[in-house]
């Protein structure tokens, strides 16, 4: 099912991890859960859950995590068929509702896990 999903996690009410997918964003819900069991969680987590409740596929799936520093990396599956332009990613990065497959930002089913 084409349904887009966000998943961001924030620590400290800052966004540091963010999973977007194009396809069974209705998962959303179980892999936020999933993830607030973790008391930190990293790509590799985000990936395999990803995986484990269907939150999207390898050739939609984009998880954005923030470097030391705070500039933000993408992460895809080698298999990844979108365009390569990650700039709306990176420069709404901080939104945690924002969804970056659309310029308008909306059309995602969203769920927050934060930590303090």
């Amino acid at each position: 099912m084409a349904t887009q999903g966000v998943v961001s996690i924030l620590r400290g009410g800052r966004v540091i991890m963010k999973i977007v997918v194009g396809c069974n964003g209705y998962t959303a819900e179980k892999l936020a859960g999933a993830l607030e069991k973790l008391p930190a969680p990293t790509v590799a987590d985000a990936i395999r859950l990803s995986d484990d409740f269907d939150f999207g596929c390898r050739i939609c799936r984009v998880v954005v995590a923030e470097l030391p520093g705070g500039s933000p990396e993408i992460h895809t599956a080698g298999d990844f068929n979108g365009d390569g332009n990650f700039d709306l990613y990176r420069e709404t990065f901080a939104l945690p509702e924002f969804n970056p497959r659309w310029e308008r930002g909306d059309g995602a089913v969203t769920r927050l896990v934060r930590y303090a």
